[in-house]
């Protein structure tokens, strides 16, 4: 007897009705507690703020100033040297296996270094040493890889902190769990970074126009590109703290921004200052201890110069820990 052909299964007639009603269910849901939310916020963006409102936010709020900040992480560091010293002697080595070592030999095969004087050499030898040319995959694995530390750094500060003794092996275990949370909310600054750079790209291309630009008309584009970075500062401080407060256990990149909004409310000000203030003091460090590095390794031949893009990385690891020790600890200070 022929083989009859097998019955097809029919879904059933409701489930695309069911799914088009669960799908309207839940978008009805959250727009009922965007609108909820909304409504038991204390303040808005961009709106005046009166009566009650006005007079809470008019309360002064104190932090520490930058230099409190920044002595706090230096004794921080102290305190658990042999925990965030250890992840920083990780972190150096892992670089040198990604983007390789570079020596201040290495540029005179371009010609660098012959006939030049002491600062144009240094600034070279520091752009050959600190940013080597390097390929799309090791500039992705130098990022992941430097974001996974600065987790580790942030879970390694949350429970030292807390009083406990965690290890290395507990901060690099456990600290990428909320890696795909971090990178929304990265991607999301990209998206707030777009007003401000679409100001910087509109302001240069009028600057750069051959016949030039009138006095009022050059001065209402800088009014209209400042206008976008202020709109752009003003989402990211918000967004920065959210990187922070997304490592918490349980918590969702639009839960962190949540926070991060009720944290930063009336304080951008002072966290920008403190920003700032905390990267000039980094920068001016970080520039004092590496030309002379710089110029030695100009000079250094054969096996010894190693010594010095060593030396280098390992000031790029203790700058890496000191500048995450700081921002938790400013962190901290909102809460």
């Amino acid at each position: 007897m022929p083989k009859s052909a097998p019955i097809k299964s029919r879904a059933p007639r409701g489930a695309l009705k069911i799914t088009a009603q669960t799908v309207r269910r839940r978008l009805a849901a959250a727009w009922q507690r965007i609108r909820r939310d909304r409504e038991q916020a204390e303040f808005r963006s961009f709106r005046l703020s009166r009566g009650k409102r006005a007079r809470k936010a008019a309360k002064p709020v104190k932090l520490p100033g930058s230099s409190r900040l920044l002595l706090e992480s230096l004794g921080f560091f102290k305190k658990h040297f042999k925990l965030l010293g250890s992840l920083a002697a990780l972190y150096v080595p892992a670089q040198w296996l990604i983007k390789g070592l570079q020596t201040g030999s290495n540029l005179s095969d371009t010609g660098l270094g012959a006939g030049q004087n002491p600062a144009a050499l240094a600034a070279g030898t520091l752009g050959g040493i600190v940013n080597p040319p390097l390929s799309d995959l090791q500039q992705f694995a130098g990022s992941l890889l430097t974001l996974i530390f600065v987790l580790s750094l942030v879970w390694a500060a949350r429970y030292a902190s807390a009083g406990k003794n965690p290890t290395v092996r507990q901060a690099l275990y456990n600290s990428p769990r909320p890696l795909i949370a971090v990178l929304l909310i990265i991607l999301v600054m990209t998206l707030q970074s777009l007003p401000g750079l679409l100001g910087a790209l509109i302001l240069s291309y009028t600057l750069g126009q051959p016949g030039g630009l009138s006095g009022a008309e050059a001065m209402m584009f800088a009014l209209a590109a400042g206008l976008m970075v202020v709109l752009t500062v003003y989402w990211l401080l918000q967004s920065f703290m959210a990187l922070v407060i997304v490592t918490l256990p349980n918590t969702y990149p639009v839960a962190a921004l949540r926070l991060a909004k009720q944290l930063v409310m009336g304080r951008r000000l002072m966290l920008l200052r403190r920003l700032l203030v905390a990267a000039l003091w980094f920068a001016v460090a970080w520039t004092a201890a590496a030309v002379p590095l710089a110029l030695l390794g100009a000079k250094l031949n054969g096996p010894i110069a190693l010594t010095v893009p060593a030396l280098l990385g390992a000031l790029d690891g203790l700058g890496l820990v000191l500048s995450t020790i700081y921002f938790y600890k400013l962190y901290r200070q909102l809460l």
